[in-house]
């Protein structure tokens, strides 16, 4: 029988130990505790930071007089100045539904009204909207929810001006989405089978 020769005897261990011994040289191969002592630390400029959720700051309250506007529905014969304007009316807390958390803007509009004398109507503070933008969403009236709080502070409420009448009082608006300009507008369709035609108006309410 053939004795192995001590070279093969060498080898053998060789080959073992070779691969051991390259792993801490060849790249890439480096110990798990060498790369992550290299690992930067996580930090907010790193993974970005979150940003606090803000609020729009509530406006405060405040009365200003406006440029005059007159509003005439010449057909009835109706006649409608705004004077003055509220914006951001303060109500009691619970008075108005919250939308999304945010309570609506509660803006008050000032009108000295004479209803026309030519046929049996009336001058309603219904006929009346407002708006952010022209022509853009209508705001309908909310007289009713803040009447009680409008009377408390001075600002008579206005509903009707019935035929023939003068009147003068606030009109309430509440405004889920509020802005800095506004626009009132008076809009009446027609009547009588269209005998007394549709009137649409609408003013700016500008500072004076």
């Amino acid at each position: 029988m053939k004795r192995p020769s001590a070279l093969s005897a060498l080898v053998l261990p060789l080959a073992l130990v070779v691969p051991v011994a390259l792993a801490g040289c060849v790249p890439g191969l480096a110990s798990r505790d060498r790369d992550e002592s290299r690992l930067p630390a996580a930090s907010d400029e790193l993974l970005g930071s979150t940003p606090s959720p803000t609020s729009t700051p509530a406006r405060e309250q405040e009365q200003f007089a406006v440029q005059p506007q007159v509003i005439a529905d010449e057909p009835l014969g109706h006649s409608v100045t705004v004077t003055d304007v509220v914006r951001a009316f303060a109500v009691p807390d619970g008075v108005l539904p919250s939308f999304r958390g945010e309570t609506p803007e509660i803006v008050l509009v000032r009108l000295d009204a004479t209803a026309g004398s030519q046929y049996y109507t009336h001058l309603s503070a219904s006929d009346f909207v407002l708006r952010t933008s022209p022509g853009g969403v209508p705001n309908s009236p909310d007289t009713y929810l803040v009447s009680d709080a409008m009377g408390a502070a001075g600002h008579e409420p206005l509903t009707q001006v019935m035929r023939g009448q003068h009147g003068a009082g606030w009109v309430a608006f509440e405004l889920e989405h509020p802005a800095d300009d506004l626009w009132l507008s008076y809009d009446r369709p027609a009547q009588n089978d269209g005998a007394i035609p549709a009137v649409s108006v609408e003013v700016p309410l500008t500072r004076a």
